[in-house]
């Protein structure tokens, strides 16, 4: 469905009875402006939608860790819901004014909404937008004995927390089924990974890996992100839900996707 017409969203809303909305629509990249036309514009545009709707659904916001702050606290500080937010890339800016307006809309139409905000997600068809996928994606094509040219990568020494896309999927069902209102809630894994250590997970999981080479940044750039992990408690507290599947696994499944798409490798 698109999000540019908030008079056909309103009646499809309407026709189909929709009880539940699910709002992962995003871009990750591109320039501000257009950043901003998917993350804020659309966000409104849906927001609109609803407030003129008889369905009058539940809102799941799918917002993003990228909002927060960067920690200053060290590494043993893990970021719950009520941290500082200022996001330092526009991407996050973004994410942040989606939440602003959805906020607005809870206040002033009666909205009944949910923010969720996962941290860094891992799924197995990820490809060259994130560094484990096109690691994962370079081996595939090594142990097929393609020719793959030297990795440029960002700086690896930075520490993430990582979550599955399917942990993230049962969050979500878990927020509707417990029926979430009016909450902010993190999902992570409430780990901080080292960027070399995932690589190095990866390359354990393939008889290429020697063969791989990868050229990283001695130093961060201003904005790397040195040190983030979250804090899941509050989900945990109210859906009962934790992650369960592992990094490792995550990986591999990521490596396998690659190895079975051999067309996506040329």
């Amino acid at each position: 469905m698109g999000l540019n017409n908030s008079s056909l969203i309103s009646d499809l809303l309407d026709k189909y009875e929709i009880d539940t909305i699910v709002h992962t629509a995003a871009a990750k990249k591109g320039s501000e402006q257009e950043l901003w036309l998917a993350n804020v514009t659309n966000t409104c545009t849906l927001l609109s939608g609803i407030q003129k709707s008889r369905a009058k659904p539940h809102l799941i916001h799918i917002s993003s860790s990228a909002v927060y702050a960067p920690s200053t606290e060290g590494k043993h500080h893990a970021l719950n819901e009520g941290w500082h937010l200022a996001p330092i890339l526009p991407y996050g800016a973004s994410k942040l004014a989606s939440e602003a307006l959805v906020r607005q809309y809870q206040d002033i139409s009666n909205l009944t909404a949910t923010i969720l905000r996962p941290f860094n997600v891992v799924a197995s068809s990820q490809g060259d937008e994130v560094v484990n996928g096109k690691v994962a994606r370079q081996l595939a094509r090594l142990e097929l004995g393609l020719s793959a040219p030297r990795l440029e990568l960002g700086y690896l020494g930075s520490c993430r927390d990582f979550v599955d896309v399917r942990d993230v999927a049962d969050a979500i069902v878990r927020v509707i089924v417990h029926n979430i209102c009016g909450e902010t809630l993190n999902i992570c894994s409430g780990v901080a990974r080292p960027m070399r250590d995932v690589i190095s997970k990866l390359k354990r999981h393939s008889f290429a890996s020697e063969r791989l080479a990868i050229s990283d940044l001695a130093m961060p750039s201003d904005t790397d992100v040195q040190w983030q992990s979250g804090n899941f408690d509050k989900l945990n507290r109210l859906t009962n839900w934790s992650p369960t599947i592992t990094l490792d696994r995550s990986l591999l499944d990521n490596l396998n996707y690659w190895r079975a798409n051999r067309r996506g490798l040329i």
